[in-house]
């Protein structure tokens, strides 16, 4: 996974893939010939699946305007449309048949689940967890995935070769220790906006920040959920961002000696803990903060 310049030109080919539950009237000037991969499990939500334009059967005008919209994707804080740009030498349908061939499996319940693993949000995390293995399975005819996240273009290169059909999703599919982190993709893009914000920085992340904050903030969380049993999600998001932003200076305050300990026995709370650390106490940790700095271990 590689950061890479946004295109320089208007694109002329590959494929986009469209995530048709964020399209909405100002996203194209026209409506855009679109193939939606739907799982046969999944026909009944046809209308929400994930949909491929194929970029070179579009007119000059239409690929001007597909381009627009793919350089807008790395501005602002809207859910994703346009959430990758593929190339790939296979056709539209077969390329759509792989798409869908990974959206429905089992969780790490057992239990079926619609897998939106195509949002960038939830990509860019797969490519972190993922075996080599899984990820050529994942992107099979694909050889390049280039996809906008952390106000960042990146790419991952694909093997360009179709795995054994007959081996369903499990290829690809991700195991129980995985799914802990990615069932907090949306938390995690959640505390990586706010690291943004409480920063006031005026330009976007460096690429390298964004993988390393991604990272801290997934193994904040699995640490506040699994071992500080917090459960909020509001309390989790900023349970990792106080740990990424502040590091030990947090994780090993003082005040906090023996609060942590009574927080996972249910003697205090989340609001009772963060409640220790004062005006003064928060002020040290603004001045001491390199929130680039991971934390070095769990509380």
């Amino acid at each position: 996974m590689q950061s890479i310049s946004p295109p320089g030109e208007v694109i002329r080919n590959g494929y986009l893939l469209i995530d048709a539950s964020n399209i909405d009237d100002e996203t194209f000037a026209e409506p855009l010939p679109m193939l939606r991969c739907t799982p046969g499990l999944l026909s009944n939500a046809d209308d929400l699946m994930p949909r491929l334009i194929d970029v070179a059967s579009l007119s000059p005008e239409q690929q001007d305007d597909v381009t627009l919209a793919l350089l807008r994707e790395t501005t602002g804080n809207r859910p994703p449309v346009i959430c990758a740009w593929l190339d790939s030498s296979t056709d539209i349908d077969a390329l759509a048949r792989h798409v869908a061939r990974f959206l429905v499996g089992p969780d790490s319940e057992g239990d079926f689940v619609f897998w939106r693993y195509y949002d960038p949000r939830v990509f860019s995390l797969a490519m972190t967890l993922f075996s080599p293995v899984q990820k050529e399975a994942l992107l099979g005819p694909i050889t390049s995935w280039r996809f906008p996240w952390c106000e960042h273009w990146w790419s991952v290169s694909g093997p360009g070769r179709e795995i054994d059909p007959l081996g369903g999703c499990k290829s690809a599919w991700p195991t129980g220790k995985q799914w802990n982190s990615l069932n907090h993709s949306r938390l995690v893009a959640h505390v990586l906006l706010q690291m943004q914000i409480v920063s006031n920085k005026q330009s976007a992340m460096l690429p390298s920040e964004c993988l390393r904050c991604q990272r801290g903030i997934d193994i904040a969380l699995i640490n506040g959920e699994q071992h500080l049993k917090l459960t909020d999600a509001d309390e989790l998001a900023e349970y990792a961002l106080y740990s990424v932003r502040y590091g030990d200076a947090f994780l090993r305050h003082p005040k906090l000696d023996t609060a942590w300990t009574d927080l996972v026995h249910g003697k205090i709370s989340w609001s009772d803990l963060q409640a220790l650390l004062d005006s003064d106490d928060h002020r040290v940790l603004n001045q001491q903060s390199q929130w680039t700095q991971l934390p070095t271990g769990a509380a």
